[in-house]
């Protein structure tokens, strides 16, 4: 449309709750040895879909600050996906240009879930996931020149995000905590 932009996650933090601009910098001033600089700012653009992914269960987002990471673990969800309800550990891969789910070879859990996310004109969107069992069969291949290996699946192939919408319970917690309800 005339006159709109692609935003990109300096935009969003302009509009940041202080939380989310107290744990940023902390983030950043840790510079984590995991981090890939596949953009300009990745520990931004990381809690964007951390926050997407918070606000689409209806949780909220993780804003402990943990030296070394949060393991790969964004929040956990009490989902009903193929028997009886479990807890999943989901992993949101947030991207600038969102065209392919990217999954570390080295760090990728069978049972964890991956959710790509990125940006539209205004917010960000979840666009899909996938299993960590059914990543680990798609290709791999190094990143835009990155030292990384990674499995890649191309986003209109993942799963749709309502299918994890009707599989959730209304159950979360963030990693190591005790479950909440989700808040609507």
């Amino acid at each position: 449309m005339p006159g709109q932009r692609r935003s990109t996650a300096f935009d969003g933090y302009r509009a940041m709750s202080d939380d989310f601009k107290r744990h940023l910098n902390e983030r950043r001033a840790q510079s984590y040895a995991s981090t890939r600089l596949w953009n300009p700012d990745p520990d931004a653009i990381g809690m964007e879909g951390e926050k997407a992914l918070a606000e689409y269960f209806d949780a909220i987002q993780d804003f402990r600050n943990r030296p070394g990471g949060d393991d790969r673990i964004d929040l956990e969800l009490l989902l009903n996906l193929d028997g009886p309800d479990q807890w999943f550990e989901v992993d949101v891969k947030a991207a600038n240009d969102p065209k392919y789910l990217l999954v570390n070879v080295k760090k990728i859990v069978p049972h964890r879930l991956y959710v790509l996310c990125g940006p539209t004109v205004d917010s960000w969107k979840l666009h899909g996931w996938e299993r960590g069992s059914a990543m680990m069969l798609e290709p791999t291949d190094r990143w835009s020149g990155n030292d990384a290996i990674v499995h890649y699946k191309k986003r209109g192939l993942l799963q749709k995000m309502t299918i994890l919408k009707r599989a959730y319970r209304g159950w979360w917690r963030h990693h190591g905590l005790r479950k909440r309800p989700a808040l609507r």
